[in-house]
């Protein structure tokens, strides 16, 4: 178990503009070991993901790496889905 926020581990699964505000909230808090989960085709250079912040491009990449915890931020009619993965 982590000893301090610092330490966590996270995945935010989605970066439109909810992912991204989450994203940078978290990295303002001092979390450094995150990871994105978004569509390999998507260019949009409103939403870069920094260099420090790991990119996968599924949900089981993301989840094999064990995170502490998840951000469910995909389309809202996939978060019960997306939730019960992570939760399994």
């Amino acid at each position: 178990m982590p000893n301090s926020i610092e330490n966590l581990s996270g995945i935010i699964i989605g970066l439109g503009s909810i992912g991204n505000r989450h994203l940078n909230n978290l990295m303002s808090l001092g979390l450094s070991n995150l990871n994105v989960v978004r569509r390999s085709s998507n260019n949009n250079q409103h939403f870069k993901v920094p260099n420090r912040v790991g990119v996968v491009h599924d949900l089981e990449t993301a989840l094999s790496q064990k995170p502490d915890f998840a951000v469910v931020c995909n389309p809202s009619h996939l978060h019960a889905k997306t939730a019960i993965q992570c939760l399994e």
